[in-house]
C-alpha cells in the first residue's frame, strides 16, 4: 500500500493507467488526460489522499477522534496504543526508506 501510495503521487501516468483500468464511473476507460489529470492533482497535492507514509499513524486517528464521536461512531476516549497497532507500517517504513 505504501509503495502505491508513493508511487500514485509521484507519477500521474500510473494513477490515470489505474483510473481508466478500475474506475466504476462511466466512460473512464476512455477519459482524456484533460479529465484525470485535475482529479489526480487534487487528490494528490490538494488532498493528499495517498500519504507518502501510509496514513497509519496514531496522531492521525487522534485527529480523527473528534469527527468520529460527533459522528456517534464512538464514545469516550479510546486508548489508542491498544487499538491501533502501527509496528507492521513502522517496519515497513524503514526497510523503504
Amino acid at each position: 500500500m505504501i509503495t502505491a501510495f508513493r508511487k500514485t503521487n509521484a507519477d500521474y501516468n500510473y494513477y490515470a493507467a489505474g483510473f481508466r483500468k478500475y474506475c466504476t464511473v462511466k466512460d473512464a476507460a476512455t477519459a482524456s488526460d484533460d479529465v484525470i489529470k485535475p482529479i489526480w492533482e487534487k487528490l494528490s497535492r490538494d488532498i493528499k489522499a495517498w500519504p507518502d507514509d501510509g496514513g497509519f499513524r496514531r496522531e492521525y486517528f487522534e485527529q480523527l477522534l473528534p469527527v468520529y464521536r460527533k459522528a456517534g461512531a464512538i464514545q469516550g476516549a479510546p486508548d489508542l496504543k491498544r487499538a491501533v497497532e502501527t509496528r507492521f507500517v513502522e517496519q515497513a517504513l524503514k526497510e523503504l526508506g
